[in-house]
């Protein structure tokens, strides 16, 4: 497994935190990066995923049962599916601030839950693995021509070569419809690109 490097802030922060989410897009690594971590024993506490439908039906029909029934250290994957859990969580972390310590992952941005930024004001600390600030050329808030409203950007590297037709073409925060030939072999000519190049 490779080592990523938001493993470490993750670590320090559950010194003192009791909530941390690890916040991202969907195939970023968030739920590898919690299974490394009580792989290697750096987090001992259960993995749950709200992505399991019994899981899930349990969260949702008692919340606070659900929490109470974990082990004082868990990680709870996909915690935007179940957004009544934030409440009952405040609970219990206001009940066991120092021995509590939950990591949670979510592909939505759930701090923008008016329940979840309410709810856990001071007991929480956020990650964002992938997020525009840390990985894109522009900052996030710099989304211009991104119709989708899609803060997150994916980071993406194109090359091209020097001094060809399409090298003056492209330029940071420009948006891009990408596709990818995953067929084995030597590239196809690149038809149409020296007519998209062409004035």
């Amino acid at each position: 497994m490779y080592q990523r490097y938001i493993a470490n802030p993750i670590i320090e922060a559950l010194k003192d935190t009791p909530v941390i989410l690890i916040n991202g897009a969907r195939q970023t690594g968030k739920s590898t990066l919690c299974r490394q971590l009580v792989e290697e024993g750096t987090f001992d506490g259960q993995i749950l995923t709200m992505d399991d439908p019994t899981t899930l039906t349990a969260a949702q029909a008692d919340p606070l049962g659900f929490l109470q029934d974990l082990s004082p250290h868990a990680i709870i994957d996909e915690i935007q599916r179940a957004p009544g859990l934030f409440l009952s969580i405040k609970k219990l972390v206001d009940e066991n601030r120092k021995g509590r310590r939950l990591i949670l992952t979510g592909s939505a941005d759930v701090m923008t839950l008016p329940q979840v930024a309410d709810s856990l004001a001071g007991r929480i600390e956020s990650f964002a693995p992938a997020s525009g600030s840390q990985f894109s050329l522009l900052p996030a808030e710099n989304a211009t021509g991104n119709f989708t409203k899609i803060v997150q950007r994916v980071p993406v590297r194109i090359a091209l070569p020097e001094g060809g037709p399409l090298a003056g073409l492209l330029r940071p925060g420009l948006s891009v419809v990408v596709s990818v030939d995953t067929r084995t072999g030597p590239a196809p000519a690149a038809e149409g690109l020296a007519a998209a190049a062409a004035p």
